[in-house]
């Protein structure tokens, strides 16, 4: 992912790819400002959107998270993501 966003730093879906890599190792802030590149270069992307609110979630900013997933559920009630 590393060496995609290297070449590639604008490309969302390798922002939101290694946003939830970052998930996976805890790295919290690291995943959050993934999601936040990923959701400047395609903003309404809804998985990097939640991706982005769990981190907040985690990192104890509930109500920036809350913010978020109540935008996301008036305005993306039938994704599922």
């Amino acid at each position: 992912l590393q060496q995609g966003l290297e070449i590639h730093p604008e490309a969302a879906e390798l922002w939101h790819s290694s946003g939830f890599a970052l998930i996976a190792c805890h790295a919290w802030s690291d995943a959050e400002n993934a999601f936040r590149k990923a959701i400047k270069f395609a903003p309404g992307e809804t998985r990097a959107e939640s991706g982005l609110a769990y981190c907040l979630l985690e990192q104890r900013k509930v109500v920036e998270a809350f913010q978020i997933y109540r935008e996301l559920a008036k305005t993306q009630a039938d994704d599922g993501h």
